[in-house]
């Protein structure tokens, strides 16, 4: 079989669909950014169409797809959950569709799956990893031995659906008092309306010093219960709101530490922000596709 000479990297979020033709060298070859409200004729005729034009219109040749979206994905390529994007989405079998239009390989994961992926300088140096990745939603992804781990159903690492005790706020997954709703975006989103002050203030607001942290503090649950049980060597934080003015990274960090067990955990456990930029879902995408060569999901 003929080396792939480039691959199209997709990056679904729940404002922006972004999406890149990348070459063995990681160099982006042509790039297309929209808003999600722009698909209007339904999110998978809208990708049928872009990828088409990917195809048709390059000079160098398109060997794989690889997808990244805010949902949970089967092995078989099926949407099983994806209630922060459209939840008519859900039972829908991208990977089928898109191969039996194109012909060629199609690799789909979670969103957030892709953009640790794309996290290869971090991960080289160390055996396993988690991403902590804060937008809307709280996306998490872990990964040992280079090998994205997503568990028998695709679930695996949704801790932002941890229920949080005495927390009662209805999720978009159908259950109530997730971890996500009180240590992310919305949480943000609405204490702000409430106060009528800015989102983008949030975290240097001095009205706001009690809600960052008891914000900060359903955080850190978050990560000090994901690290107690995977014990990874490298913690990634980023995401949009993890690059908000003022974000507590220190504090967040010293704040994990405290609680972890001690000493070695808590000494050697490396915590760095995320290095991933705007297209670092597609370009993970298309690093998966190049890793994953051999494997023929166009059957």
């Amino acid at each position: 079989m003929a080396r792939m000479e480039s691959v199209l990297g997709i990056d679904i979020g729940g404002t922006n669909i972004r999406l890149a033709q990348v070459d063995r060298e990681l160099k982006v070859l042509r790039s297309l950014q929209v808003k999600v409200e722009e698909a209007q004729e339904g999110l998978v005729s809208f990708l049928a169409g872009a990828v088409q034009e990917f195809i048709d219109g390059g000079e160098v040749p398109v060997g794989a797809i690889g997808i990244g979206l805010p949902g949970i994905v089967s092995g078989s390529g099926e949407i099983l959950s994806c209630p922060n994007l459209d939840p008519a989405l859900t039972g829908v079998n991208l990977r089928e569709i898109l191969v039996d239009r194109f012909g060629i390989p199609v690799h789909i994961q979670k969103d957030v799956n892709f953009i640790l992926y794309s996290e290869s300088g971090a991960l080289k140096q160390q055996d396993s990893a988690i991403g902590f990745y804060i937008g809307t939603g709280l996306g998490f992804a872990m990964m040992i031995k280079g090998q994205l781990i997503t568990g028998e159903r695709g679930f695996a690492g949704e801790l932002g659906h941890i229920p949080l005790k005495g927390k009662s706020g209805l999720c978009g997954c159908g259950n109530t008092g997730c971890l996500e709703l009180y240590a992310a975006g919305r949480a943000i989103a609405e204490i702000t309306a409430q106060a009528g002050s800015d989102v983008a203030d949030f975290f240097v607001n001095p009205a706001h010093v009690q809600d960052v942290d008891e914000w900060l503090e359903n955080l850190t649950l978050g990560l000090v219960t994901a690290i107690t049980i995977l014990d990874p060597s490298l913690v990634i934080v980023g995401g949009g709101v993890a690059n908000m003015e003022g974000f507590p990274f220190e504090k967040l960090e010293q704040e994990v530490r405290s609680r972890l067990r001690h000493p070695l955990v808590a000494k050697q456990l490396v915590v760095q922000r995320s290095t991933a930029g705007p297209l670092g879902g597609c370009l993970g995408a298309a690093m998966y596709c190049f890793d994953n060569e051999e494997v023929q999901t166009c059957v």
